[in-house]
């Protein structure tokens, strides 16, 4: 445990790294898309005829799927490395989200039942196999002050996942409960381009702990 809590001053040094930004940003946008969908579940769910057993197993599903995601994204990330792993789960993810919409409005409903389920488990398995990836990527960039650093990391993406939930609202209000998913598959795949900008960056000025 620390001594003490760091002060405004120490997380301000190290939220404004270049590389710290990256990654906070990767994480905001990460958990923007994830909960404009994850939020309003149910919605699209209920048009499909699930009833509130149904509805449950879904979330089963997609609970069982991260807790497998996050165990993944850790072997892998010990395996390819974080950034890899990571690029990895976003792109899982994103793919997912936005095939979540395409079964909504365009496949059969006897068989979109089917294919939402599989979409909701490899969406949580490649999203939360991301984090791990993430928080181990957070702890190399930042080896000498990684406490603040992860703080501030989950601080954003409890900030995303509010900011997710508004935006999801707002899809319901202007769109529909079937464009949840491409929508929250562009906040994913901003992600990973963020992601990828990071590791650019990386290659171009190595991060230095500011002093």
């Amino acid at each position: 445990m620390p001594k003490s809590t760091a002060t405004l001053a120490e997380r301000i040094a190290v939220a404004r790294q270049d590389a710290v930004l990256y990654a906070l940003a990767t994480t905001t946008l990460w958990a923007i898309g994830g909960f404009t969908v994850f939020t309003y579940l149910a919605i699209p769910l209920h048009g499909l005829g699930f009833g509130a057993a149904e509805i449950s197993l879904a979330l089963l599903v997609f609970g069982s799927a991260a807790a497998i995601g996050n165990m993944l994204g850790g072997l892998l990330a010990d395996r390819l490395g974080s950034a890899s792993t990571a690029a990895l789960g976003l792109v899982g993810m994103a793919t997912a989200l936005i095939l979540l919409s395409a079964a909504l409005k365009f496949a059969a409903p006897e068989h979109a039942r089917y294919f939402v389920l599989l979409l909701v488990f490899g969406w949580a398995i490649s999203g939360w196999a991301f984090y791990p990836a993430q928080v181990a990527g957070i702890i190399r960039i930042t080896p000498e002050a990684s406490i603040i650093a992860l703080s501030l990391n989950a601080s954003f993406m409890y900030l995303g996942f509010a900011i997710g939930g508004a935006i999801g609202g707002g899809v319901l209000s202007a769109l529909g409960p079937t464009d949840l998913g491409w929508v929250g598959g562009a906040g994913v795949a901003a992600a990973l381009v963020v992601l990828l900008l990071r590791g650019r960056q990386e290659r171009l000025k190595p991060y230095k702990i500011a002093g």
